[in-house]
């Protein structure tokens, strides 16, 4: 499940909810879901991505670090 979220939250063009991820993962909680969210962002702080996951409008995306954004 946690390379399927990543690659949702690659290429979806807004945040994703909680409920939406349940839709699309249904034998996953919403605890479930949050932790596999925070360690995939814990990978990214890790390895020193120039992208991390953001919480926003209710949910998650993948955006580039501050940092990099000039």
């Amino acid at each position: 499940m946690k390379r399927e979220l990543e690659a949702l939250l690659f290429a979806t063009d807004g945040p994703l909810t909680a409920a939406r991820l349940k839709k699309i993962f249904p034998e996953a909680g919403a605890a479930e879901l949050k932790a596999t969210v925070q360690e995939l962002a814990a990978e990214y702080d890790a390895a020193g991505h120039a992208f991390t996951i953001v919480e926003f409008g209710g949910g998650w995306q993948i955006a580039t670090r501050p940092d990099y954004a000039p």
